[in-house]
């Protein structure tokens, strides 16, 4: 059985708020990277940094497309490839939400390449959002 792709309407103050939740869970993973110590700091880091990266990518979709993802993630990944230009904000989301596991459920510690990696794929997803504004 086909899975069905799960959407729903929002508008452009629901777009605004996810893209300022966005930019806050981007400054709590910059904050854990320089405030945290110990073997779960990186993943502290990268969970943040998810985080970011899906609220800027449901504030893309919500300013573009007038609809977030209400379905799992890899719908999600879907519904921004719909949005013009969308092309490396996919690769992003994408890479972060293949990290989501492994930092926010198997208390595995993980690398400071991958923790600066994961804050530098949010900041491009808000970027991306942020250019959706002016369109």
């Amino acid at each position: 059985m086909a899975r069905e792709d799960k959407t729903r309407a929002v508008d452009r103050a629901y777009a605004e708020t996810r893209l300022s939740a966005a930019r806050a869970f981007l400054q709590q993973a910059d904050n854990s990277l320089q405030l945290v110590d110990g073997s779960l700091r990186n993943a502290t880091v990268v969970s943040s940094a998810v985080l970011a990266g899906i609220a800027a990518s449901d504030a893309a979709c919500a300013l573009t497309l007038g609809m977030v993802s209400a379905g799992a993630h890899d719908q999600a990944v879907m519904l921004l490839a719909r949005v013009s230009g969308s092309k490396r904000a996919v690769g992003d989301l994408s890479k972060l939400l293949a990290l989501k596991t492994a930092a926010q459920y198997t208390g595995k510690s993980m690398a400071d390449r991958q923790a600066v990696d994961a804050i530098t794929r949010a900041q491009r997803l808000i970027a991306f959002a942020d250019s959706q504004r002016r369109r």
